[in-house]
């Protein structure tokens, strides 16, 4: 049966309704995907999107595939913008999801810090990490502020996006919590996707901009996720190259990445074509 399903074209199993034919379906959508060159985690939107195209029973195909596609390549290969609609009983978010995920790897023992359970990482941070609350607007933009942990709850932007781990609860009521988790290590297997990381929430951070809404990004000492994450969004936003974003960046923050591994992803990211004042 998976001989068969890596033979023929997923168009080939329909109806798909049956465990063993949605199986099927799932498997050759996933085997005859090609793996991008470029970012090659897009193979899990690339197939789910050729799963979903085959029909029948989608929901169920597309869930045998994500469950696969998953375990190859994590939950940082699925984008922002759809992690952004995903909820379900009681009133989960991606952000939970994640959290009652790495709980189960974890076999429900949280680390030193009490993440991912502990509601709230603050005061952990408050004591293993004391500073003054840090939050500058970039000058390109001043709708995106750049800042640490300790301006996080005080921030008022519409969307906060938090490169470090955060406690379970959002940070404020009302406001748009994302995490996008980043280990400030240079290890080429510290952080998979890491080039994909980086451009996918550059874009969605554009996105949000390009609604009026404002976003604050932080990490926890903005030293080197944070300036990380600035020049990203400026290359994808503005098209500017990777030197003239880090200058920008360092004037508004006084830091640039000192982790070569983000350095080094950040010079696989192409920058954007800027939209013309017109449109």
């Amino acid at each position: 049966l998976i001989r068969q399903a890596e033979a023929d074209p997923p168009s080939g199993f329909k109806p798909n309704g049956y465990v063993v034919s949605a199986l099927q379906a799932a498997w050759s959508a996933i085997t005859h995907t090609p793996i991008p060159e470029e970012e090659p985690c897009r193979h899990l939107q690339d197939t789910l999107v050729a799963a979903v195209r085959i029909g029948g029973d989608t929901d169920t195909v597309a869930a045998i595939a994500g469950a696969l596609l998953g375990a190859r390549w994590g939950a940082s290969a699925v984008p922002l913008v759809w992690k952004r609609q995903l909820h379900g009983w009681p009133g989960y978010e991606a952000r939970d999801l994640v959290r009652l995920a790495v709980v189960v790897t974890r076999k429900g023992k949280p680390d030193s810090s009490g993440w991912p359970s502990a509601p709230d990482l603050l005061p952990y941070y408050e004591a293993h990490n004391p500073a003054p609350p840090k939050a500058v607007p970039l000058p390109s933009d001043p709708g995106v502020i750049l800042g640490n942990v300790h301006a996080a709850p005080h921030t008022d932007a519409d969307v906060i996006v938090s490169l470090c781990r955060m406690g379970a609860k959002a940070l404020r009521t009302g406001h748009r919590h994302v995490d996008v988790l980043l280990v400030d290590d240079d290890a080429p297997d510290a952080n998979p996707n890491l080039a994909f990381i980086l451009r996918d929430t550059a874009d969605a951070i554009a996105s949000w901009r390009q609604n009026g809404e404002t976003v604050f990004i932080h990490c926890v000492h903005a030293q080197s996720r944070t300036p990380t994450m600035g020049v990203a969004y400026l290359m994808r936003r503005f098209g500017v190259g990777a030197e003239g974003a880090l200058a920008e960046t360092k004037k508004a923050l006084g830091a640039v990445p000192w982790n070569q591994g983000f350095v080094e992803a950040l010079g696989r990211i192409p920058p954007a074509i800027p939209a013309s004042p017109s449109g």
